[in-house]
């Protein structure tokens, strides 16, 4: 270890870059506001599960977001200050008298979990931590992080990156939630396509957030945890409690009809788990809820009798959009229709995407699933197969099916 590590007093009277800043007492690249709307940026190569492990609770997540808003992307520094009472923010912590050691634990958790980074082309395997060390005092002025030198790529040289932003991660409750929110954020934000569909094993999930190493809960008979590779209802418990899906009467319908006609079932969304009363709880509907993304998903089967993969629906909601994206969509779409089918009528045009374009919520719709449905069809739009998905796709007003006529 190369860096002297020295308190922030020490370091001021040692650093005549750091002396400048004495009077105030705020390094030159100190956090000392927090802003909800402010994005996080996080390397894409952290949601490469292919080449990137890790998982923290969500403290953990919290604390690294914190610290990569710090991180000034012009200057590089080994060292990070945040002002106590900004992180004490960006963690959500500032009605509790836990703070200190919740925040203790945080650090301690970002700096002991360790990243797996494999390079495919070289073999070169890499173990290392996000942080070195951290220090503060209670009732003090600043959190002093050191950054690990070989983790500071993933948060500073980011040619590719997902953003994301406080008023939406804080309020996601779970670590489950804390790590799929920007692995989809980073499927749809920023890119020309506002909607995708995107896959991923079953396996790579349980293996991305370490679920064979979760204990059985306190009180279970059973010694053998809900996602151990020795439990029957592994698969099935990983669908209802980490992504927080269950299948649908729709589905289930479908695939009964894919075998009886021996073809592929069509991939139709998946009802969100629900809790004892009915009411949706599971990690994708309060991704959908509390953040600026809509996630509908769904099982599929790779050739056998169990669930391999999960199918994620995910696009950015309305309001997250600007004007011009909206505009600019809707061109694409059309054009992409022309090209496939050519050029259409003028009053086929209007009396669906202008209806559609210029329709708000309030409004009593005056238009019908099965035109949407129909409109898809005819111009050969992929991969829909719901009414509220055709709405998606076309102009991202997810709307609810009991508002369609």
């Amino acid at each position: 270890m190369t860096h002297n590590h020295l308190g922030l007093e020490e370091q001021e009277e040692q650093d005549p870059l750091l002396s400048r800043f004495k009077k105030s007492k705020t390094p030159p690249n100190a956090l000392v506001k927090f802003n909800d709307s402010a994005g996080v940026r996080l390397s894409e190569e952290l949601y490469n599960i292919d080449k990137v492990r890790w998982s923290f609770s969500t403290y953990g997540f919290r604390t690294l977001f914190a610290i990569a808003q710090s991180i000034d992307k012009g200057t590089w520094y080994d060292d990070v200050f945040i002002k106590q009472s900004v992180m004490f923010q960006y963690l959500g912590l500032q009605n509790t008298g836990q703070r200190y050691k919740i925040l203790s634990d945080a650090l301690e958790e970002v700096q002991s979990t360790t990243i797996t980074r494999k390079n495919s082309e070289t073999k070169k395997w890499e173990v290392f931590g996000f942080i070195n060390q951290a220090e503060f005092v209670e009732g003090g002025n600043f959190i002093q992080i050191e950054i690990n030198r070989k983790a500071k790529p993933l948060l500073f040289e980011l040619k590719q990156f997902v953003q994301i932003q406080p008023k939406f991660y804080l309020a996601l409750k779970d670590e489950y939630q804390n790590w799929l929110y920007p692995m989809l954020k980073l499927r749809v934000g920023g890119r020309q396509s506002h909607y995708c569909r995107w896959e991923m094993s079953i396996e790579d999930i349980a293996t991305a957030l370490q679920l064979d190493k979760k204990q059985p809960n306190k009180g279970e008979k059973t010694k053998i945890g809900a996602y151990d590779k020795r439990n029957k209802k592994r698969v099935s418990n990983i669908l209802q409690y980490v992504i927080g899906i269950k299948i649908s009467d729709e589905a289930q319908n479908e695939n009964r009809r894919a075998s009886v006609e021996h073809r592929k079932p069509k991939e139709i969304p998946w009802d969100y788990s629900t809790n004892r009363a009915g009411i949706p709880n599971g990690t994708i509907y309060t991704i959908s809820k509390e953040t600026d993304i809509e996630v509908k998903a769904c099982a599929v089967k790779d050739g056998g009798r169990a669930y391999s993969k999960v199918i994620f629906f995910v696009s950015l909601k309305d309001e997250t959009l600007s004007a011009e994206a909206r505009r600019i969509e809707r061109l694409q779409i059309i054009n992409a229709a022309e090209e496939d089918m050519g050029p259409r009528r003028k009053d086929k045009e209007e009396s669906l995407i202008t209806i559609i374009s210029n329709h708000t919520a309030p409004q009593k719709p005056i238009y019908t699933g099965k035109q949407l449905m129909d409109f898809c069809r005819e111009n050969n739009i992929p991969n829909v197969k719901t009414v509220a998905q055709a709405a998606a796709v076309l102009h991202k007003k997810k709307i609810g099916d009991d508002q369609y006529q």
